[in-house]
């Protein structure tokens, strides 16, 4: 399984959604997380679209014009469970080279050292769910 993270500042940049479609045929992930997507849920649809993920993407909105996380994926990998808040993106999933469902996280950390020991603990206080799924 190959994932492609990125964090994207803005999917309404002029060249950020190429550079998506041409960094995904380089390499074929078949999971692409983008952080800083600063787009609503409506913009959001139509790059995922636009890319070939038609129903095989979650978006954590983001507040205002900050933040913002996207999940895309293709159909070799199967998605049991998202949890997602505005930093983290906990996803039980399954694919390519992968028999047994396992957790996945996706994370968009704060370089503020106070609001980052916080996001660690609350990964910390989370994990007990990703045991034996």
């Amino acid at each position: 399984m190959k994932a492609m993270v990125w964090n994207c500042r803005g999917l309404g940049g002029p060249f950020t959604v190429y550079q998506i479609k041409d960094s995904r045929r380089i390499h074929h992930p078949n999971i692409v997380f983008l952080s800083e997507t600063k787009k609503p849920m409506k913009f959001a649809k139509t790059v995922c679209r636009k890319l070939g993920y038609q129903d095989r993407w979650h978006l954590e909105s983001p507040n205002g014009t900050r933040g913002g996380l996207l999940l895309l994926w293709d159909n070799l990998i199967e998605i049991k469970q998202i949890v997602g808040n505005e930093f983290f993106l906990q996803v039980e999933l399954k694919g390519v080279g992968i028999s047994d469902w396992g957790w996945f996280i996706f994370a968009y950390l704060i370089t503020d050292r106070r609001e980052r020991r916080r996001q660690w603990e609350f990964l910390e206080d989370s994990k007990g769910k990703w045991g034996n799924s």
